[in-house]
């Protein structure tokens, strides 16, 4: 029998947000152990921890654009996360974790420029 050729798969995939200021981003995320990659005039790349997952930020005037993007971010604790989130970032716009219909338990944030991060895991 012939194996079946190996498909080119991509190596990661960043999510894409609008910013409608990079410094309240910085600070924003920076609160939730984000670090700064680095920033440009018009685009903006952090990374959670030092080695986790990435976002991208580009500057955008428009609010609604921000208002409707977002990213979904996989996690193995939840429970832990949306609770050091809450900790770091008393005031902002985190949900506690819930169980989904769909089998996912999930938190919510919304950053301050009105981008959703969805969190979740599988439901055991």
């Amino acid at each position: 029998m012939v194996a079946a050729p190996k498909i080119p798969a991509p190596d990661s995939i960043v999510a894409l947000l609008a910013s409608l200021d990079f410094d309240k981003t910085i600070a924003f995320y920076l609160k939730l152990d984000f670090t700064l990659i680095s920033r440009h005039e018009d685009y903006l790349l952090l990374r959670h921890g030092a080695d986790g997952p990435e976002l991208h930020f580009w500057l955008t005037e428009d609010r609604s654009i921000a208002e409707a993007t977002g990213a979904y971010v996989r996690s193995t604790d939840v429970d832990a996360l949306s609770e050091r989130w809450r900790a770091q970032a008393p005031g902002a716009r985190i949900t506690r974790p819930e169980d989904k219909p769909w089998g996912m338990r999930e938190f919510y944030v919304i950053d301050p420029c009105g981008n959703l991060l969805r969190v979740g895991q599988p439901v055991d």
